[in-house]
Formats: structure tokens, C-alpha cells, sequence
């Protein structure tokens, strides 16, 4: 084995996130996002603004990914099904329930000057005035 067949010894391509980005179709907090819960390779900093990712690194994940089997695709499949199951949820719906719950009571009276006040009140009894 020459010095030219030791990968430890070559200049490896580095990345930006830009060079990243125009690879891996996702937004710039996306990527970190995947990087902070190490479903991307971590970059390396080199300056405190600056990172910079292997390329070796990013086809080694875009091949793991292409696996059904692997570590990573089975990671951000079940990530993908938290994010619908959050998803659907039950939203908040006009109707029966929610006409019996009163938000806003409307007091209204007379002031000392003979003006009708408006005094609302919240469910909770905080009061708002208007």
C-alpha cells in the first residue's frame, strides 16, 4: 500500500452548507436540525461562523438513507410518523361544546356619570375592559 492508497493521507473534499444544501433538498435549520440529533454527519467547525462537511460523509448518509434497512432510514421514518401523528391531533371546533363555554361575559351597566360601562369578563373571571 502506497501513500496515494491511504485515505487517512489524501485531501478530502470538504462542503459548505450551501454545497450541502444544493445536494440535500431541505431547509438550512432543517439540516442542523438533522445534525443536532445526529441524523446527519456532524460538520466541522472551523471558524465560529463557518462549518464544513466531509462529501465523503454526505454519500455515505444519501446511500444509507437509499436503505430501507439501515440505522438511519428507519430513524427518520419513525421521526416522519411522530411529526403526522402530531399532526393530527383533534383540532378545536365550533359546536356544541365550545357555544357552552363561555370566553367573554358581557357586563354591562352605569357609570357614575350616567355613560352604560361595558365590563367583560373572561371565563376564569379576569376582567378586561372596554
Amino acid at each position: 500500500m502506497t501513500d496515494g492508497d491511504n485515505p487517512k493521507s489524501r485531501v478530502r473534499q470538504m462542503l459548505t452548507a450551501e454545497h450541502v444544501l444544493a445536494l440535500i433538498p431541505v431547509s438550512r435549520s432543517t439540516l442542523f436540525r438533522l445534525e443536532r440529533d445526529r441524523l446527519f454527519p456532524q460538520g466541522q467547525a472551523i471558524t465560529p461562523h463557518r462549518k464544513l462537511w466531509f462529501e465523503h460523509q454526505v454519500i455515505a448518509w444519501q446511500e444509507a438513507l437509499l436503505d430501507p434497512n439501515s440505522a438511519l432510514s428507519q430513524a427518520l421514518k419513525l421521526r416522519v410518523a411522530k411529526k403526522k401523528t402530531r399532526s393530527r391531533l383533534p383540532q378545536p371546533k365550533a359546536g356544541p361544546l365550545f357555544d357552552r363555554i363561555p370566553l367573554f361575559d358581557r357586563i354591562e351597566g352605569q357609570g357614575p356619570s350616567g355613560n352604560t360601562l361595558h365590563d367583560f369578563r373572561r371565563g376564569d373571571g379576569h376582567r378586561l375592559k372596554g
